[in-house]
């Protein structure tokens, strides 16, 4: 019985591991979404002040005009990098949400079993106990009636 319980106790602490891995990778996605988040409204920001700067303009020439169209293409292809990015950082953080609720849901079972073991071999053991103190009590019952006759 002991050793099973040894063997439960092993087993919850493994599982108690992967928990803490998965959480953290959760983590580590979630904390890269937000910066590609950020880095979405620094670039989107940016596009709107340099289009604000334009509009600002008296004049400008045919060659400032396409390189300013140019600039904007390219500040407008960073934005939709960044978004699939997210995009497909929010697919990563949904699956691995769901391995960590598989996770969670395993340690939680596995430390319930552990518990209801341990609680049965504390149960036994405190019966062993109980079972010598009766007999030591008894043969001291024994031994003074043995006496006293």
């Amino acid at each position: 019985m002991l050793k099973r319980l040894e063997r439960m106790k092993k087993l919850v602490e493994l599982a108690q591991d992967d928990l803490e891995k998965a959480s953290t990778y959760l983590k580590g996605i979630q904390q890269q979404i937000a910066l590609h988040q950020s880095q979405i409204e620094a670039l989107k920001s940016y596009q709107s002040d340099y289009i604000q700067q334009l509009t600002r303009r008296e004049s400008t020439t045919l060659q400032q005009l396409n390189t300013t169209q140019a600039f904007l293409d390219k500040l407008n292809t960073a934005i939709d990098q960044q978004t699939e990015e997210v995009a497909r950082l929010n697919q990563a953080a949904d699956e691995a949400e769901k391995s960590w609720i598989e996770f969670k849901t395993r340690e939680q079972a596995l430390v319930k079993l552990y518990e209801k073991i341990k609680k049965n071999h504390d149960v036994k053991m405190d019966k062993a106990e109980q079972k010598i103190l009766d007999d030591l009590s008894g043969r001291q019952f024994f031994l003074r009636n043995q006496l006293d006759d």
